[in-house]
């Protein structure tokens, strides 16, 4: 019985149109609103039981709920270009990642974070580099460790550090430093091609060191 359920749900589900979820979202009315949560919980399942195993069903509930009311502000942006529900449940998993990414950060202080020096390299390496390559990047790593020091503004290091050195997200660094991701964006644009110029002073090539914006 409870399959049956289940399977007679999930036709009556697909068989909506668009139209009709987003008048009915629109409208806020509460079936529709239930059968979109249901919708999102499982579209969310499959990811977060490879992201937080132990944790995945109580954050399917919660991030489902999280993404409703971001589809419920957002509605508008829906171009009909694909089924309204597989739109809706991209936009839940685009928002849990990023709740995922944060929340491994909570803890994490920008001021405890730019206390340490990390020794791997800014950029993916090689696995298993020969000891030349090793000593090249550790030298790169070093001299742009230095520049940052010397060129930069404060804003800028934290920005850079964050960012390019630790990998923090960058909505999380825009949070923390009080600030959007587009004012964000410009920061670190602005540093680079303070670093790109001090790279250039002395007669090396900024490629070689910085990833592409």
């Amino acid at each position: 019985m409870r399959r049956w359920f289940k399977t007679h749900r999930a036709r009556r589900l697909a068989a909506r149109t668009n139209a009709e979820w987003t008048d009915a979202v629109r409208a806020e009315d509460a079936d529709s609103l239930a059968d979109l949560r249901l919708v999102l919980v499982e579209a969310l399942r499959p990811m977060l039981r490879r992201k937080a195993p132990a944790q995945a069903d109580a954050l399917a509930e919660d991030f489902a709920q999280d993404a409703l009311l971001h589809i419920l502000d957002r509605l508008d942006t829906f171009r009909g270009e694909a089924r309204f529900t597989t739109w809706a449940a991209k936009v839940a998993v685009r928002l849990a990642l990023s709740e995922l990414r944060r929340l491994r950060w909570k803890d994490v202080s920008l001021d405890d974070l730019l206390d340490v020096r990390p020794d791997g390299p800014i950029t993916a390496e090689p696995e298993a580099p020969s000891p030349e390559a090793a000593t090249m990047t550790a030298e790169r790593v070093e001299l742009l460790r230095e520049l940052v020091a010397e060129v930069l503004t404060e804003r800028q290091r934290t920005a850079i550090e964050a960012v390019m050195l630790h990998g923090m997200p960058i909505e999380e660094v825009a949070w923390r430093m009080d600030t959007n991701r587009n004012a964000l964006y410009k920061l670190l644009h602005d540093a680079r091609q303070r670093l790109k110029q001090a790279l250039e002073a002395r007669g090396l090539g900024p490629d070689d060191l910085l990833p592409d914006d």
